[in-house]
């Protein structure tokens, strides 16, 4: 991919980028978020079936999947709620959501069965707004809560971008702009008085406007050219300093230069995302997604019973016997100086293998898997333990 310089543009000063933004992409399926230098990413959808997004500046997010529209969580990715749209019969879609600044409502591409584009408009929060649709143009995207430019003329006869006001009747707009000599303009995506649009998915120019927009003078700035497969989804970042984009590789970022002095060549463009496509740059930062919770601290050691005083400690002892009569019928151990029921266990190399309860007298019985194991050994050191008194034995 390489750019090339069109025509000088008038003075233009912007202020630095943002770094509390977000970049929403589609990646094998699925939503996902980054920060603007494609880092951090967060996977906030596991269906695999989603194939676009969009965000508000407020960080409303929205995606297509199938033939709905669905509001997610943006730190979850759980759905909020379904978006209504008037898919009546005939219609197909929607396609190139895109979310007004305020995050109230989507705009989206719909077609008939001819298809003949439209684009159609919902409330994010699933309630039904009946508005009219506005046909011909397509590729929504919002000026600002009211205003949206729409792009790829519908006819040889008409300007490749119209203005149109939301909830505007279908025979208002104010048509714009054609690129000379190109094949329709169409993906355009707007931002303060610059505008970045497609030709022939080969050829990704960004323009500027001076006064508003659907009105003022246009002049194009520089190109992009040759990407990997084709350009697609041009969106920029809030400050306009910045434009993100699709490619058949993965999302591609390239910065705008300082076009104060007129028009100079930016810096080329470099591959952020790969395997990703249909960007979308909000304000909204990435969400925190917490991690696993720290394992809970051990549990203190039980405190030791008390001694009476003048009692004696508690004792226990093992008459002698064989390792394998142990196993066969059992460690048979003697305690002392209690008459509570006890527990006793055997451990060997710090895994219980024996245990019983009793009061003066317990026997241990080992484990079936124990006494399988033991049974091949010659010699066997256990640790006997009752309460706090632990004792070693030797089995032959």
């Amino acid at each position: 991919m390489r750019f090339s310089p069109l025509v000088l543009l008038l003075a233009l000063a912007l202020p630095a980028t943002a770094h509390a933004d977000s970049i929403s992409f589609v990646k094998a399926g699925d939503v996902w978020l980054a920060e603007p230098d494609g880092s951090g990413a967060v996977q906030l959808t596991t269906q695999g079936t989603y194939k676009a997004a969009s965000q508000g500046d407020d960080g409303t997010l929205v995606a297509v999947s199938g033939s709905r529209i669905y509001r997610l969580d943006r730190a979850t990715g759980a759905v909020v709620n379904q978006i209504n749209t008037p898919l009546g019969i005939g219609w197909f879609g929607p396609w190139e959501p895109a979310v007004s600044p305020d995050g109230t409502k989507v705009a989206y591409e719909i077609r008939d069965f001819n298809g003949y584009p439209a684009v159609a408009y919902s409330n994010t929060d699933g309630s039904i707004q009946s508005r009219p649709l506005h046909t011909g143009w397509t590729w929504p995207a919002w000026i600002d809560n009211t205003w949206l430019v729409h792009s790829e003329k519908p006819n040889a006869l008409s300007k490749d971008t119209i203005v149109r006001a939301v909830g505007s009747p279908n025979n208002e707009g104010t048509p714009w702009f054609s690129h000379p000599g190109r094949t329709p303009l169409a993906d355009v995506d707007i931002k303060g008085n610059l505008f970045a649009g497609i030709t022939d998915d080969a050829i990704m120019t960004v323009f500027r406007f001076s006064g508003e927009a659907g009105t003022g003078e246009v002049e194009g700035c520089f190109q992009y050219e040759q990407p990997t497969g084709k350009f697609t989804g041009p969106a920029f970042s809030p400050d306009a300093r910045s434009l993100v984009w699709g490619e058949g590789d993965g999302i591609w970022r390239g910065e705008m230069p300082n076009l104060s002095g007129g028009c100079v060549a930016p810096p080329s463009g470099r591959l952020i995302i790969p395997g990703a496509s249909n960007p979308d740059w909000s304000p909204a930062g990435v969400p925190t997604v917490p991690g696993p919770p720290p394992p809970a601290p051990p549990a203190p050691p039980a405190p030791p019973v008390p001694v009476p005083p003048g009692a004696k400690p508690v004792t226990l002892s093992v008459a002698k016997q064989s390792l394998k009569t142990a196993l066969k019928k059992g460690l048979t151990v003697k305690l002392a100086n209690t008459t509570a029921k006890t527990k006793v266990t055997a451990s060997y190399k710090k895994k219980t293998v024996a245990s019983g309860s009793g009061t003066s007298t317990v026997k241990l019985t080992f484990t079936r898997k124990a006494a399988r194991d033991l049974k091949r050994k010659t010699r066997v050191t256990l640790t006997l333990k009752a309460g706090t008194v632990t004792k070693t034995l030797t089995l032959k």
